[in-house]
């Protein structure tokens, strides 16, 4: 837990916590008790802190609960928990969907219901919704700022993420049917968040869009690490495509199974002519999962814009017919 002089944040496991303490430490003027991270005491509990924690905004990580549950079960079988931290045998999807152990960790950080939230920090929006905590306490220069936005991801198990390999629909739904406390949070906090999160969304895109129309030529040919968002493909430009592509032409439809597979797409998207890279800010954890193919890129292309919108590389020459604009 890190006691600040306004604020308590939890550090509630496999959330992403390791990562919030990082981020916190960026700003130790304003932390009076930080719990090292190799100590369990970290996990306290508010009703733990009762006394270090009155009349402070609570603050809390929180992520989508299938994602929860497979973390905890994948750390559980490789590491342990404490105090004997003996790795256990991994649970069945059906076993993991049958578990209330989400309501039980949560119920046991809100103290059973006497403990409010103030601002959650959803693990998927992790430095996003962090910083928006921050504003809260105090000015963040972008200086600051953009040190939060380099932090790489902290002690995260590799392993598959995409819950449709994991968990048939049945046994999502009776996950959140044996977690109603988890349930009723996640819907809250998500819904408020992502109604605002689709305001910020539509702005980038237009961004984006005024950002292509100032550097690039009509004639460039853009492909566009969009997460298979067909807006983002909306571009002023002669040509767009997604990235990562499949043989067909259309999205991937899932990220890279590992660094030489993003590699991969990414040569392979130059093959059939790409003359530039567009990285939307919201896609920039790609390297944080992909360090090596991050390495790749830096090496062999010209990073030609890069501000809190995108990223923009350069993928050939600029040649007559590269799709740059002339200065």
């Amino acid at each position: 837990m890190i006691i600040g002089k306004k604020f308590a944040w939890g550090h509630l496991p496999k959330t992403g916590g390791d990562a919030t303490l990082t981020l916190f430490h960026l700003f130790p003027e304003l932390i009076v008790h930080a719990d090292g991270m190799r100590s369990n005491a970290k996990h306290s509990t508010f009703p733990a802190r009762k006394s270090d924690i009155e009349g402070k905004l609570l603050f809390l990580n929180i992520r989508r609960l299938p994602s929860w549950m497979l973390s905890r079960t994948k750390h559980r079988s490789r590491y342990g928990t404490y105090p004997d931290y003996q790795p256990r045998p991994m649970l069945t999807a059906t076993e993991m969907a049958k578990s209330n152990a989400a309501d039980e960790v949560m119920s046991q950080f809100l103290g059973h219901g006497r403990y409010k939230v103030d601002r959650w920090i959803r693990a998927e929006y992790l430095k996003e919704d962090f910083l928006s905590c921050l504003e809260d306490l105090t000015e963040i220069p972008e200086d600051r700022r953009r040190k939060v936005r380099q932090v790489q991801m902290v002690n995260a198990m590799r392993y598959d993420h995409d819950i449709s390999q994991w968990f048939r629909h049945d046994q999502l739904q009776t996950m959140y049917e044996n977690n109603p406390l988890w349930t009723s949070l996640e819907r809250k906090v998500y819904s408020e968040r992502e109604a605002s999160n689709e305001r910020t969304h539509q702005h980038l895109i237009g961004e984006i869009r005024r950002l292509v129309r100032t550097l690039l030529s009509p004639e460039a040919k853009v492909s566009i690490l969009s997460g298979g968002d067909e807006e983002l493909l909306h571009l002023d430009v002669r040509q767009t495509w997604h990235f990562p592509q499949g043989e067909d032409g259309t999205y991937a439809g899932s990220q890279p199974a590992d660094d030489r597979e993003a590699i991969l797409h990414l040569e392979t998207a130059c093959t059939r002519g790409a003359q530039f890279l567009l990285l939307p800010a919201t896609s920039l954890w790609w390297f944080e999962r992909y360090p090596v193919f991050r390495r790749h890129l830096e090496s062999r292309y010209r990073r030609m814009w890069s501000d809190e919108t995108c990223l923009i590389y350069q993928l050939s020459s600029a040649e007559p017919g590269s799709g740059v604009l002339d200065a």
